[in-house]
């Protein structure tokens, strides 16, 4: 939905180290997939690849909110999301409705604009860097923190392991875990910290 920057791909690298068998063959979800000038799309290869947005445009499959996205609970790989939560007002339905759609074992990845970053994408600070939730009429702007999300749901029920990274050179926040699986073991992110 918006535009990515380097800093955001750079994340999006370290999480595809890290965690390569989720980037080739499996099913991914991106909510917020419009390409304004790249995707993350690229990152992953041979899988069965989802864009969700509110309009139909470059990368994006289905049209519809990512709150309202009804895929079948459990039934993706992956879902990620990169720099649209803070331009939805109902990015927190939206992130649960993710959880919802992650398989037992699969890969949730988030990023999304922390404090200290400057409003854009409304209609007061560069309509072009969100231009959907513009037409949409969501005319919202909220920096989230990884306390946002902790205060709202509770991590632990969903995932087996997880973490939140912030960057301080873009005011970005980042989310990578992985959902509950009686198999798998809770150090699961060790390595990637």
């Amino acid at each position: 939905m918006v535009m990515s920057h380097p800093e955001q791909r750079k994340f999006i690298c370290f999480v595809k180290q890290y965690f390569a068998d989720f980037f080739e063959q499996k099913k991914v979800l991106e909510i917020g997939s419009l390409s304004i000038n790249r995707s993350v799309r690229e990152f992953f290869t041979d899988c069965d690849y989802t864009g969700v947005d509110l309009e139909i445009g470059k990368c994006v499959d289905l049209a519809i909110p990512g709150q309202l996205v009804d895929f079948s609970s459990k039934s993706f790989d992956v879902t990620i999301s990169c720099e649209c939560f803070e331009h939805n007002p109902f990015w927190l339905e939206t992130f649960i409705n993710m959880l919802r759609m992650t398989k037992p074992g699969g890969l949730v990845i988030v990023t999304c604009a922390c404090y200290g970053r400057p409003e854009h994408g409304t209609t007061r600070s560069e309509p072009k860097a969100s231009p959907l939730t513009i037409r949409k009429g969501w005319d919202y702007y909220c920096n989230l923190s990884g306390n946002d999300f902790l205060q709202r749901v509770n991590l632990k029920n969903w995932f087996g392991d997880y973490q939140f990274f912030y960057n301080h050179f873009c005011k970005d926040l980042y989310f990578i875990g992985v959902i509950k699986d009686a198999k798998q073991k809770k150090e699961y992110l060790n390595e990637f910290n």
